[in-house]
C-alpha cells in the first residue's frame, strides 16, 4: 500500500532546487542515464512546458518510440518525490484513474530522473484563470469533484487513520524544523503555535482512502471539455478525504461552485471543522 513515510525523509529543502540547466538534443541524449534512453530510444526533439515548477524540471522526450515526459530533480528531497511518485503510479496502474503511464526512475551523481507517458491537454490551472463562463466554470468544478471523488472510492485496508495523520504530522513537525515552510503561509501567526495545536486538537477519527496530496488544478490536464489526466502524484499517500478537499476548496471561488462540487462529490454536508483543519496541516505538509 502507498505510504510516503517509507520513501521520503523530509530535511532541509534547497531553494531551486528544481532548476535544471537548459540543453540542446544532443546534450540530452548523452545526459541522461541508459534507464531513461533504453525505453525512449534516439531523441529527435526536446521541448518544455511554458511554465516550470519549482520542485522539478519537465521536457517533453520525442523520439523513435513515441513521446514521452521526462521530470528531473536535483538529489535530496526533491528527488525523493520523484521515487514516490514513481511508486505511487506504479501502484495505481488499472485502477481506472487519469494518471500518465510510468516507464522508469532512476538516479545518479547528478538528479533523479522520472519517465512518463506524454498526456495531452491544457493545465486547467491556466484555463481557470480566464475562463469567464460561469456554465463552463461550473462543468470545470463538477469535473474536478467526479475525478477526486473515483479516487477516493478504491478501498485501502490495515490503514489506521491515527497512523495516517501521526505521518503527517511528522512531515510537519520536521519541515518546520528545517524551516522548510513557507513564510507568507504564516503571516501573522506563529507556525509553532499552529501545529501545536493542530498536534492537540485533532478531528475525530474519519475514513481511511487513498489521496493525491496536492490535488490543484495546476496539477489537471483539460482537453475536450474534460479533465484528461492528473499529474503530480508524489503527495499521494493514505489519509482523511479531507486533505484532498481543504486543497482543492481554495479554488472555488463562489458558493455555487462550492454546492457543485459537493453534489458532483457526493458529499452531503461539508464538516467545516475538519477542512479548516486539514487545510492548516497542509501547509506544512506541501512544501
Amino acid at each position: 500500500m502507498i505510504s510516503r513515510k517509507n520513501i521520503v525523509t523530509p530535511h532541509r529543502i534547497e531553494r531551486g532546487q528544481g532548476l535544471w540547466p537548459s540543453m540542446a538534443i544532443q546534450e540530452v541524449q548523452q545526459y541522461l542515464p541508459a534507464a531513461i534512453t533504453d525505453v525512449t530510444g534516439r531523441i529527435s526533439s526536446v521541448s518544455a512546458p511554458a511554465k516550470q515548477g519549482y520542485c522539478s524540471h519537465v521536457l517533453f522526450l520525442d523520439s523513435e518510440r513515441g513521446k514521452f515526459a521526462l521530470k528531473m530533480a536535483q538529489p535530496g528531497y526533491r528527488g525523493d518525490e520523484l521515487e514516490a511518485e514513481f511508486v505511487a503510479l506504479r501502484m495505481l496502474e488499472g485502477k481506472g484513474l487519469l494518471i500518465p503511464q510510468a516507464f522508469a526512475c532512476t538516479k545518479d551523481e547528478r538528479g533523479h530522473y522520472l519517465l512518463s507517458s506524454y498526456c495531452e491537454g491544457t493545465p486547467l490551472g491556466t484555463l481557470l484563470t480566464s475562463v469567464e463562463d460561469e456554465e463552463l466554470r461550473l462543468h470545470m468544478v463538477g469535473q474536478m469533484a467526479t475525478v477526486l471523488a473515483e479516487l477516493h472510492s478504491i478501498s485501502v485496508e490495515g490503514a489506521a487513520w491515527g497512523e495516517c495523520l501521526e505521518s503527517q504530522l511528522c512531515f510537519a513537525r520536521e519541515h518546520l524544523e528545517y524551516s522548510n515552510i513557507d513564510p507568507e503561509e504564516f503571516v501573522g501567526i506563529d507556525p509553532h503555535e499552529v501545529l501545536r495545536k493542530l498536534k492537540d486538537n485533532p478531528p475525530s477519527a474519519g475514513k481511511v482512502c487513498l489521496i493525491h496530496g496536492d490535488y490543484r488544478p495546476k496539477n489537471m490536464l483539460w482537453k475536450e471539455n474534460s479533465i484528461s489526466c492528473v499529474l503530480d502524484w508524489a503527495f499521494c499517500d493514505m489519509g482523511d478525504p479531507y486533505y484532498d478537499l481543504a486543497i482543492i476548496w481554495y479554488y472555488l471561488k463562489t458558493q455555487q461552485e462550492k454546492e457543485h462540487f459537493m453534489r458532483c462529490y457526493g458529499l452531503e454536508r461539508l464538516d467545516e471543522e475538519r477542512l479548516g483543519y486539514f487545510e492548516l496541516l497542509a501547509k506544512f505538509v506541501n512544501v
